[in-house]
């Protein structure tokens, strides 16, 4: 079973524009949870998760900051994750520096669910990582804005040893860009894996740069992820880099959360970002003196080569959960 800390709840307005934000237990060798969900969640065969999963076995959980909005405390999935001795509440802090595009809800719920949902309880969906303790960030879609150097110091002070950042910006100011550049330097000198998500706009981030993902190509610890359809061809809405764009991972029609009751179908980079966090974690799980840099050498290494991703990608190829943490397992 995972934890799920809420350490933020963070309230912002008008800002800068961002893209569509677009669980001790034995971790299961085989795929828990409603068969009727599970059985549309076509990517944990695809990356080969089951046999990920049985070399992780037994291993120390790793904490994983999730910076996003809209958890749901209470959702069946995630409700014996969260950890109160450790919520703040900071929505009267007078952050200045950036707001998240609140038309999709839940978000954060999803992206969670994604990384760390309940595989062992027979209900829902089962996430990539079944012993990951995440680190909620929420940043709800009503008050003030957010200073994102703040919340990533945060999220790392808070032990964090991968953080998943399912948005970014279109446009950013150069006061801004040095707030981020701090923050993503802070990470690399905690040695934190930043997991970026390359945006929902299909198009080339080498020409027209996505942050913080486009700072992959400054910082070694820094991860940016496209989306793959069913049949691993670049999904359409993605965008893409040869230079800006490292890795790429399943993004479409992802079974996620839309409720406390129901699940849908989801696409978008947002649900791309979280399967390579939840990967990232189970090989700091069986390796835990992996740098990140070197996590992120693994992942690109170990990536299944896809000849329609080499042209627009650094690995040209589809994260592959097993090959991953069994590369991580041999470097110990």
């Amino acid at each position: 079973m995972l934890k799920l800390t809420l350490l933020f709840i963070l309230q912002m307005v008008l800002g800068f524009s961002v893209n569509s934000w677009g669980a001790p237990n034995t971790a299961a060798s085989t795929v828990n949870g409603d068969p009727s969900l599970v059985s549309q969640a076509w990517y944990i065969e695809r990356i080969e998760l089951p046999r990920a999963w049985r070399t992780v076995r037994e291993t120390p959980d790793v904490p994983v900051g999730v910076i996003d909005m809209d958890f749901d405390l209470s959702h069946e999935e995630l409700k014996e994750a969260f950890d109160d001795r450790y919520s703040l509440d900071f929505s009267g802090k007078n952050f200045s520096e950036i707001s998240l595009d609140a038309k999709y809800s839940q978000h954060g719920t999803l992206v969670s669910a994604i990384i760390g949902a309940n595989g062992v309880n027979a209900v829902g969906i089962t996430g990539i990582s079944q012993r990951a303790r995440m680190i909620a960030i929420n940043v709800a879609p009503v008050g003030k804005a957010i200073d994102i150097e703040e919340v990533m110091r945060y999220t790392i002070d808070s032990g964090a040893k991968v953080i998943n950042c399912s948005f970014g910006y279109v446009s950013i100011k150069p006061d801004l860009m040095e707030k981020l550049r701090r923050a993503l330097r802070y990470a690399q000198e905690k040695d934190v894996l930043i997991v970026a998500a390359a945006g929902n706009y299909g198009r080339d981030n080498d020409k027209e740069p996505f942050y913080p993902s486009s700072f992959s190509v400054e910082f070694p610890n820094v991860i940016s992820v496209g989306a793959t359809a069913e049949d691993d061809s670049h999904f359409y809405a993605s965008s893409y880099g040869k230079k800006h764009v490292d890795i790429f991972a399943p993004g479409r029609n992802i079974i996620v959360p839309a409720d406390a009751t129901r699940y849908v179908l989801s696409s978008g980079t947002s649900e791309a970002a979280p399967i390579v966090s939840g990967v990232a974690s189970l090989m700091r799980q069986i390796n835990p003196r992996l740098s990140a840099a070197q996590v992120k050498k693994i992942l690109m290494q170990t990536s299944d080569k896809k000849e329609q991703l080499r042209a627009i990608s650094v690995s040209g190829g589809r994260v592959n959960a097993a090959r991953a943490v069994e590369a991580a397992e041999v470097a110990r």
